[in-house]
């Protein structure tokens, strides 16, 4: 099995876990400050329509632990996750890990 690596040129969008726990509680219709619930809706509207043309992507990244800390609005968090990020996924702490880990046994050896 052959694999190949290909830098992609689409740009990835980061969303910080706040983002997903306010865009959570809007959708849950808790009460939210009015500016940041016109601002929110805006966001998931440009995301939305950038992602469906294809202008970038939106990984699910590794938040699962912080959403989770939450222990609210854990199942509506993850569900925007899944529809931003149609499926595509990283775990760039996980390669983290085994850069360090890596280099630790270097220095040791």
């Amino acid at each position: 099995m052959r694999v190949r690596i290909v830098p992609i040129d689409i740009p990835i969008v980061w969303l910080d876990t706040s983002i997903y726990m306010k865009l959570a509680k809007l959708e849950a219709g808790e009460r939210i400050p009015a500016q940041d619930a016109e601002r929110l809706k805006e966001l998931i509207s440009c995301l939305k329509r950038g992602i469906a043309a294809r202008r970038f992507i939106c990984p699910e990244g590794d938040q699962f632990e912080e959403i989770e800390m939450g222990e609210r609005l854990v199942g509506q968090c993850r569900r925007i996750q899944a529809v931003l990020s149609q499926g595509i996924r990283f775990l760039h702490r996980l390669d983290i890990e085994q850069f360090q880990l890596a280099r630790g046994m270097d220095a040791y050896i």
